[in-house]
């Protein structure tokens, strides 16, 4: 939190604790997560249940901790939402807005000026050849229109780094096998936990680095070497027949670090795991 300070970053706050401990330190600007809670529907389509996430406040606690915050010393005061991710309707920004505009307007009532919303991440990739990926211009001129419309003019934030990040980034990893059973399965020497967040239903766009062949496709179950029902790279994909050794490349694969299941870890051919702590304090000083 000192490091945040000297650094003018801005502080998020979930809950009562990080509210109190921005007081600690000279905080300048200082974000509330709002959680909406229950269904979250766009367009008739329920894209999260908000109640189940551990990110967040509700109604009652931004109303009390805001204009605590701002009666106390902190500069900036902004709101935050992270609701869901891999959506494709553009107005799903204009709808958390939406969600937003009340709880701006009850913190004016107590004199609690917002200095901008944060709307999080929420563009997504579309895993399949047949529908576009999120199209940013088009969010962003219906996410300006909505803006447009607020009682007061806020900057609007977002964090919608897996729209730009996703297309540029490939993983690869080795064909161990392939196990003919009920299904074909082609076996990779990596795991599932090392991958940065698998698609829930396995929706990736793979390709084999040297066979290309059009003809004498088959489909593969793609999955990890571990023996979890869960880690699976695609499902009943169609690839040409892989050689041992051969390499496989899973596409548009730069959506997010390592998730919960791998950590921010190396993983080594011989099975030990490096922190990328330590790597990355070669490269850049971590403090």
């Amino acid at each position: 939190l000192a490091l945040a300070s000297s650094l003018g970053a801005t502080v998020s706050v979930d809950n009562n604790i990080s509210a109190a401990v921005c007081l600690e330190q000279p905080i300048a600007t200082a974000s509330l997560v709002f959680n909406p809670g229950g269904k979250v529907t766009l367009d008739g389509t329920v894209l999260c249940r908000a109640e189940r996430s551990k990110r967040g406040m509700g109604l009652r606690e931004i109303l009390e901790y805001a204009p605590y915050l701002h009666r106390t010393g902190i500069q900036r005061l902004g709101l935050e939402v992270h609701l869901t991710q891999q959506v494709l309707d553009p107005d799903y920004y204009g709808m958390v807005l939406s969600l937003l505009q009340p709880v701006i307007e009850e913190l004016e009532r107590l004199h609690t000026p917002i200095a901008f919303c944060n709307l999080g991440g929420g563009p997504g990739l579309s895993f399949f050849p047949s529908t576009p990926h999120a199209d940013a211009a088009e969010w962003g001129r219906r996410t300006e229109r909505c803006a447009s419309q607020l009682p007061y003019q806020i900057p609007i934030w977002t964090a919608a780094d897996r729209l730009f990040t996703g297309p540029h980034c490939l993983y690869f990893s080795r064909v161990l096998c392939v196990k003919r059973a009920h299904r074909q399965f082609m076996v990779l020497d990596s795991d599932a936990a090392q991958f940065p967040r698998l698609h829930p239903k396995g929706r990736y766009h793979l390709s084999l680095l040297t066979n290309t062949e059009r003809g004498n496709r088959q489909f593969y179950d793609v999955v990890g070497c571990h023996p979890d029902e869960t880690g699976r790279f695609a499902e009943y994909i169609l690839l040409p027949e892989p050689s041992e050794d051969e390499i496989c490349i899973v596409h548009e694969a730069g959506v997010a670090p390592p998730g919960p299941g791998g950590g921010y870890y190396l993983y080594r051919q011989d099975g030990t795991l490096e922190p990328m702590r330590g790597l990355l304090e070669t490269f850049v000083p971590v403090p």
